[in-house]
């Protein structure tokens, strides 16, 4: 008795979104930082007689640190992968959670390239497809959005060939 292997998927490319996603979010909090630790130090020159009350806005700073690692964490532990026959998305620091789309589902993509992110090199990439569970996924932050997007024209198709699925528009509705 002869065993038949499936072939395996091939991996096409790995990402995870860039720190430049938060980059408003840590400007804000280093803005927050500097003025709590000002404020900390005013209160200090100003009233030397009060009993420690200079301590109290500089307690908010290391609350602020823990928040901007737990905001690092999460965009760091957010990974992208495309194989040949699917896009799997996992995020989340302690529990994980998956998404994943199969290729052949896939009816439409694009790029997006906000402002910020251009300038660094990076943009989104928006999938749209027929999921149930991702109707419509975004790839966030990620570096050469153009070659990610070209690799998924190329494999939907390849991915639809392989299943011999159809996207059909009528009226709106769309069929597979």
């Amino acid at each position: 008795m002869s065993e038949q292997t499936e072939p395996t998927e091939q991996e096409l490319w790995t990402g995870h979104p860039s720190q430049w996603m938060a980059f408003k979010f840590y400007l804000l909090s280093g803005l927050i930082i500097v003025l709590l630790a000002a404020a900390s130090g005013y209160m200090k020159m100003q009233m030397p007689s009060a009993d420690a009350i200079w301590f109290y806005p500089a307690l908010g700073i290391p609350v602020i640190l823990f928040i901007v690692l737990i905001k690092f964490f999460i965009v760091r532990t957010t990974h992208y992968r495309l194989t040949d026959e699917r896009l799997l998305v996992e995020e989340g620091i302690f529990s994980r959670d998956s998404e994943e789309i199969e290729l052949y589902r896939v009816r439409d993509w694009s790029v997006i390239k906000p402002f910020w992110l251009r300038v660094t090199g990076r943009g989104h990439v928006r999938v749209v497809s027929t999921d149930a569970t991702a109707p419509d996924l975004l790839l966030r932050g990620i570096t050469k959005p153009e070659n990610v997007r070209e690799l998924l024209r190329k494999h939907v198709e390849d991915a639809r060939d392989k299943k011999r699925v159809r996207h059909v528009d009528i009226d709106g509705g769309v069929f597979e």
